[in-house]
């Protein structure tokens, strides 16, 4: 690789370091209010409360049955040669804890609803930003989105509840 070539390398590295990582730090506070706030819809659809008949937005339960077997190779091998029985004893226990269910909410607007800009602005200046921050990057998100023309038909999203 070329000095020059090394060099530009680095500086974009730098750069997309420099732009990451406030990325980084607001997706970290959004996500964790993103699965607080999952999973206090899931706890309120687990007791049974619904949404409103007319609501613009959308939440149903949702389970997935899965096997969640992972391979523990190297460390079973070993295990065999120092303790056979145990070893066989362990592959019956595990063979019990396999299948799992998921727990999921599936939210959204169906249909072409949208939510108000204001309840965006609210989430956006929730995580630290004042009015002003939040409404330039509440129209610079908007706008991005729309370039990727991401189509989601249903406009429903599934959210894994860990319990």
């Amino acid at each position: 690789m070329k000095k020059s070539n090394l060099l530009d390398k680095v500086v974009n590295l730098v750069a997309y370091n420099k732009i990451t990582n406030p990325f980084g730090a607001i997706y970290k506070r959004l996500d964790r209010k993103y699965r607080t706030v999952g999973k206090e819809v899931y706890d309120g659809l687990i007791k049974g409360n619904k949404l409103p008949q007319d609501s613009i937005v959308e939440a149903k339960l949702h389970w997935e049955d899965t096997n969640l077997a992972r391979s523990y190779s190297l460390a079973l091998q070993e295990f065999k040669q120092v303790d056979p029985k145990g070893h066989e004893r362990f592959m019956e226990i595990k063979k019990k804890h396999t299948k799992s269910r998921r727990n999921y909410v599936i939210f959204g607007t169906p249909g072409k609803k949208e939510l108000s800009e204001d309840i965006y602005l609210k989430i956006i200046e929730d995580v630290g930003l004042d009015t002003h921050e939040a409404s330039k990057v509440y129209e610079f998100l908007n706008s991005f989105d729309k370039r990727l023309n991401k189509e989601n038909k249903e406009n429903l999203e599934k959210l894994l509840i860990k319990l």
